[in-house]
């Protein structure tokens, strides 16, 4: 695997881990503010119910206000009625004390003139004693005398004699008999009218008791009255700030919810970039799969080479050392058979010119003066051909195939003018 490969690999990993944790910051400060909006939706679903018994509380205190302003109405009705009542009652019994000197004065009066009925029969009796025991006296006395009447009118009479005299006293007890009885019915009316007097000043003095607990009903009424409007005032405020609290938790739920909403767009969009992020990653881990496979394959091709110019090496050096061995137990040097073959035009050209070739050098052995090069039978080299060595433009070597392979040759150095490396040029 190459450092490319693998400093790309790294940088993946880097951007799926950076991923992960913009992920999981986000999904975690999703959940923040998932939380964060449930409080709120809690907080505000006990203020709406909280709202909504202040509401309840403030209309029982409206009921409770109207009840006890209707009550109020009622009872000041009520005390009209009954000022109005003891007014009449005060008229009434002032009628009543007017009526009831008036029958004093006239009961007065017919005591007083009883009295003086009472003293005229006295002296009248006595004046008829004082006749009927003197005999000399045959002339009747005439007495004038006032008897009551229902009129002012005092009218002097004479008093007859013998028979119209007992029928005149007899008409004069009647009538004083007539008098008592009167007198006494205005006595029994004016027990009863007194007995009423005293009737109505108990029922005023009720009716001044009941006025008394209905002021200090009237004035309870009215406290209430007031506690209830101060407290109505007071539930009024409070369910303000309520609706002010509301829509400040309702604007801060909208603005959670957008920034809910901008965080989803963006976790959608982390996602869809995750998503394309992994896709990158399976593909580019199918790359590298098949990087691998390839490197592999070269991997296996170069080994596969490298024997190949092991075996050729080993092979030289088999033949130089069997050369050298020769060469020191003999003098005589038993050289190889020339073959002669007719020249190939093609090859002629390309060992003069050194084209149509384009190669690398993958092994050097200076000991033995030759190179390994990555041109082979497939590459269509043969056996004698001449060979260029360039380090950029400048040729530095000459080479000169030996032995050919399918993949790679072997090719002895036949001048240089600097130090060969791997990975120079073949032409």
């Amino acid at each position: 695997m190459s450092k490319m490969a693998q400093v790309i690999i790294l940088i993946l990993f880097l951007l799926l881990g950076g991923s992960v944790f913009m992920v999981l910051q986000t999904l975690n400060q999703k959940q923040v503010l998932e939380k964060s909006d449930a409080d709120l939706k809690i907080q505000m679903d006990k203020s709406q119910e909280r709202e909504k018994n202040l509401i309840k509380e403030k209309k029982n205190l409206e009921d409770q206000l109207q009840k006890a302003q209707e009550a109020k109405t009622g009872l000041e009705k009520e005390t009209g009625d009954l000022r109005e009542e003891l007014t009449g009652l005060k008229t009434k019994v002032g009628e009543i004390t007017t009526e009831r000197d008036d029958w004093k004065s006239r009961v007065d009066a017919i005591k007083h003139e009883r009295d003086e009925l009472m003293a005229k029969l006295t002296s009248r009796e006595k004046e008829s004693e004082v006749a009927s025991s003197s005999p000399t006296s045959a002339t009747p006395t005439v007495v004038e005398i006032a008897p009551p009447t229902k009129s002012d009118e005092t009218a002097a009479k004479t008093v007859p004699s013998g028979a119209d005299q007992d029928r005149y006293w007899a008409d004069v007890l009647k009538e004083r008999a007539d008098l008592s009885l009167q007198l006494e019915k205005y006595k029994v009316e004016l027990d009863s009218k007194v007995l009423e007097i005293e009737e109505l000043k108990k029922q005023n003095t009720d009716l001044n008791t009941q006025l008394s607990q209905l002021k200090d009903t009237r004035e309870d009424v009215e406290r209430k009255i007031q506690y209830g409007a101060q407290l109505a005032d007071n539930l009024s405020m409070e369910l303000a700030r309520i609706r002010n609290d509301r829509k400040f938790y309702s604007d801060k739920v909208d603005r959670l919810q957008k920034e809910n909403e901008g965080l989803r767009t963006e976790i959608k969009n982390l996602n869809n970039t995750k998503i394309a992020l992994e896709k990158s990653i399976s593909r580019i881990t199918e790359d590298k799969h098949l990087v691998e496979k390839k490197l592999m394959e070269t991997e296996g091709l170069i080994q596969g080479r490298i024997d190949e110019i092991w075996q050729i090496k080993e092979s030289l050096d088999e033949s130089f050392k069997q050369s050298r061995a020769q060469t020191a137990d003999s003098k005589e040097v038993e050289l190889p058979p020339i073959i002669v073959t007719a020249p190939n035009p093609a090859v002629s050209a390309n060992a003069q010119e050194g084209i149509g070739f384009n190669g690398k050098i993958v092994s050097i052995n200076e000991h033995s003066n030759f190179v390994i090069v990555d041109l082979g039978e497939n590459s269509g080299i043969q056996m004698g051909e001449m060979l260029n060595v360039y380090r950029g433009a400048q040729n530095i070597a000459k080479l000169e195939v030996i032995q050919v392979r399918k993949d790679i040759s072997a090719a002895d150095i036949k001048q240089k003018t600097g130090s060969l490396q791997v990975g120079d040029t073949v032409k």
